[in-house]
């Protein structure tokens, strides 16, 4: 009895043990549930929060309005995070209590689906913080480049205030200058930055805004032609001040070549200029090197004159008075004044000097040079007609043609170089030899007979020439006809063997008489052999 009694007591004791535990389980169960159920409420509101893509229209207040609501959902997903895990615990410990891991798979979902919005709200919100800093980046390289244009606008406009009308000046300036336009050259990938920004912007929102496209466009547009303008008037302004170094090294070098000039004249000044006491041949020397001076100066003075023109439009270019009252310094450089005096000094000098030389040299020297010009007009008619004798003669009776008036032609310039002796033979009134004109006269009456000679030779070898051509002509006209007849020989089918032996006959009649024919044509070849050139030679073989 105490046996059973114990016994008892024992299995009183275990069941309250196993109802208690089944009670702390079943309270752990009740409150795992709705700590679930809550979790699941939470999740499913944070998606009601959450949606597939937001619409922000390029707006960066809409853009950071939404990036902070997605921050808080983001933070408060991340302090859930902890709940999540001790569901999943109690889940694992309530499996193992009651045996059932039906809601593990359930917290697993849960897990899932948390993940799922967890990574979506990452997502999200890196999309949108990617959105806030395109808008951000474009629209700070916008304000970015509109003051830079606007900065280099006022730092052009300064460079026409200066005052600049020297070498030194001009190169320094021009040395600034290249720096600032390199900038701005260099300049042109920032706007191709913006440019590449916009374009992604107008891919993002095109959809969403339809006119963003346009103002997007209009902006970069607006962008571009105002650095487009920029650039060119800097490029304008390098080019004016180049122009301007140019022309400023152009003055200095004139004057230094003005100043040579001068130093190079004076010993011919100073060995003295009267004409009065010179032969001809001295006065031609002297001519010849007053002239030689005297052009010198001129051209030193003309390039003078043009480089100073030259400065004054340089300075107009690339200066500008400081007010419309107050014009440009005129002062002459002291220099260029004593330079300009000596020169026309010189020049009068040398002109009036050359004007005495030329009266006692002009006479003589066109005489001379009318003999001279005769003399060269034979030697070059001799060795042209000798051409002409040792050339073999053509077998074309065009060119044959062509040939004789060119020998007509030199007959017809023979008589009238003769009178052109005449002429001189007057003028120099038997003050000079008489034997240098006879002799010109005698070359003109030698070249007149040679070429007479050669004009007979011309026609005869013509006349032979156009013989032969009638004798071929008559052999192609028989040979034809002969060729003709023997065809129409073999077509007479019907015509008897006696008739045809007739016929034939009369063929080898018509061709022995060609044959006579290419004989006295041969016959003829044969003397003008020698004559033809052998281009004639191989026309003559072709046909």
């Amino acid at each position: 009895m105490d046996n059973l009694k114990d016994q008892f007591s024992e299995l009183s004791k275990q069941t309250a043990e196993v109802i208690s535990s089944l009670s702390s389980v079943l309270m752990r169960l009740q409150e795992f549930s709705q700590n679930k159920n809550k979790f699941k409420e939470w999740l499913d509101n944070v998606k009601t929060k959450v949606p597939e893509k937001f619409v922000t229209k390029g707006d960066i207040v809409e853009v950071r309005t939404r990036i902070e609501s997605l921050k808080q959902i983001f933070s408060d997903m991340e302090k859930h995070r902890s709940q999540l895990k001790e569901l999943q615990v109690e889940a694992s410990e309530l499996a193992l209590k009651t045996g059932y891991e039906s809601e593990i798979s359930k917290v697993e979902e849960i897990s899932e689906d948390f993940k799922s919005v967890h990574q979506k709200v990452k997502t999200l919100l890196t999309h949108l913080e990617r959105e806030l800093a395109n808008l951000q980046t474009y629209n700070h390289e916008l304000q970015e480049i509109e003051k830079w244009l606007l900065q280099m606008s006022f730092n052009l406009m300064s460079h026409h205030s200066l005052q600049i009308s020297n070498l030194i000046k001009t190169k320094e300036q021009s040395n600034k200058h290249q720096l600032l336009l390199r900038e701005i050259q260099n300049y042109q990938k920032v706007i191709d930055s913006l440019k590449s920004k916009g374009a992604s912007i107008i891919d993002e929102y095109k959809e969403q805004i339809p006119t963003i496209e346009n103002q997007i466009k209009g902006q970069i547009t607006n962008v571009q032609e105002s650095y487009d303008s920029l650039l060119m008037t800097a490029e304008n302004i390098q080019a004016q001040l180049e122009d301007a170094l140019s022309k400023f090294k152009i003055y200095e070098d004139s004057l230094l070549l003005c100043e040579k000039l001068i130093n190079e004249t004076r010993p011919f000044i100073a060995s003295g200029l009267d004409a009065s006491k010179l032969s001809s041949e001295d006065a031609k020397e002297k001519l010849d090197s007053a002239k030689g001076y005297l052009k010198n100066l001129i051209e030193g003075r003309e390039k003078l004159q043009s480089a100073i023109q030259g400065c004054v439009e340089a300075t107009s270019s690339i200066s500008r008075p400081s007010s419309p009252d107050v014009g440009f310094a005129s002062s002459l450089p002291e220099k260029e004044m004593q330079i300009k005096i000596q020169l026309q000094d010189y020049i009068e000098q040398l002109q009036a000097f050359s004007s005495s030389l030329e009266n006692i040299v002009s006479e003589w020297e066109n005489l001379t040079q009318m003999k001279n010009s005769i003399e060269k007009w034979i030697a070059e008619k001799e060795n042209y007609v000798s051409s002409l004798e040792s050339k073999p003669l053509d077998f074309s009776v065009e060119s044959l043609n062509s040939r004789l008036h060119e020998l007509e032609d030199i007959k017809i310039q023979i008589t009238e170089k003769e009178a052109e002796i005449d002429s001189i033979e007057r003028r120099e009134k038997k003050k000079s030899d008489a034997s240098e004109l006879n002799r010109l006269r005698e070359k003109l009456k030698h070249l007149d007979a040679r070429v007479s000679q050669l004009m007979n030779k011309c026609i005869s070898q013509k006349l032979a020439v156009e013989e032969m051509k009638v004798i071929f002509s008559e052999i192609e006209s028989q040979i034809k006809s002969c060729g003709e007849k023997i065809d129409n020989i073999e077509k007479q089918m019907t015509a008897g063997s006696s008739q045809k032996k007739q016929l034939m006959q009369q063929s080898l009649d018509d061709l022995t008489a060609v044959d006579q024919l290419i004989t006295k044509l041969k016959n003829m070849t044969d003397k003008l052999r020698d004559q033809l050139s052998i281009k004639a030679r191989m026309k003559y073989r072709v046909k």
